[in-house]
């Protein structure tokens, strides 16, 4: 193997020991999380599955760093100057469980959005897809980096003693920037994004849907509706509601319910003052 002679100065050592210690605690905290979400059965739904996920890609990718720093104090504390046999592979693993980290999180946000968004798609919602949608997730995180297991684009960083790729503008760099960083947190930035510009608007319409409430009452339109005779619109959306719910997307369904809410609510507090309704319009 080839060797160099470094400079290690004493303050490594204290610094290594630190990342080490950090590390491991952050280890300990993705298996408790693992352990909580494994022995409770209220986490066993498809929301904490995708927990779970990114607990465990975090954990894999606390292991590979942890070995990568025990091995960096080993070679600080011995003046060892050439890497280990296995540290091309620690530094391939290291890039695959940060990118499969990643993506876990863009399947959390995918989740959110579909589950809020377009709620009747039951499809998305089995744990068996999702499922497969993790699996997809773990493969695509081991295949962004395996091109460098073969092309020799990860060598040994003498003065970091670690093996990792040159850092230094090249396509390698962009590449792995991209798929392991650039990609998921696009992806994740794009779809709450959305996800936050649909609540907006749905708020938005149930003010509109409040203030049109208050005129139809001081208008008159749904006090018929007190004297026992139902008017015609709230039996259309009764219709509308229970014959076919799935033309309907979720902020007109909740507008329409808060609608039959709010003409029921009238009815139980003002039928036996019915005549000051009357006066007070």
């Amino acid at each position: 193997m080839n060797s160099s002679i470094v400079n290690i100065e004493s303050w490594f050592i204290p610094i290594d020991i630190i990342i080490t210690i950090f590390t491991t605690i952050a280890i300990g905290l993705t298996i408790l999380c693992l352990c909580l979400i494994l022995f409770d059965k209220t986490c066993h739904t498809i929301h904490m599955l995708l927990v779970a996920n990114s607990c465990l890609t975090a954990f894999l990718f606390g292991c590979a760093m942890l070995s990568s720093f025990i091995i960096m104090l080993i070679n600080d504390l011995e003046r060892i100057y050439y890497p280990d046999s296995y540290c091309i592979f620690q530094a391939y693993i290291s890039y695959a469980t940060c990118a499969a980290f990643n993506y876990s999180f863009v399947l959390q946000a995918l989740y959110r959005y579909i589950l809020i968004i377009y709620p009747r798609v039951l499809f998305w919602q089995k744990r068996r897809t999702q499922i497969l949608f993790v699996f997809s997730t773990w493969v695509l995180g081991f295949a962004c980096p395996i091109m460098f297991l073969f092309n020799n684009g990860i060598v040994y960083n003498y003065d970091n003693q670690v093996c990792q790729l040159p850092l230094r503008f090249s396509f390698s760099v962009i590449y792995i920037s991209f798929t392991v960083y650039g990609i998921p947190v696009i992806m994740i930035i794009f779809i709450y994004f959305k996800l936050l510009r649909y609540i907006q608007e749905t708020r938005n319409e149930l003010r509109a849907f409040q203030y049109h409430s208050w005129e139809l009452i001081t208008g008159g339109i749904i006090i018929p509706s007190i004297d026992g005779q139902e008017s015609n619109g709230f039996d259309i959306t009764r219709e509308i509601l229970y014959i076919c719910p799935e033309s309907l997307n979720p902020p007109q369904e909740l507008i329409l319910k808060q609608a039959l809410l709010d003409n029921n609510l009238i009815k139980k507090r003002y039928a036996t003052n019915y005549k000051s309704i009357l006066e007070f319009i």
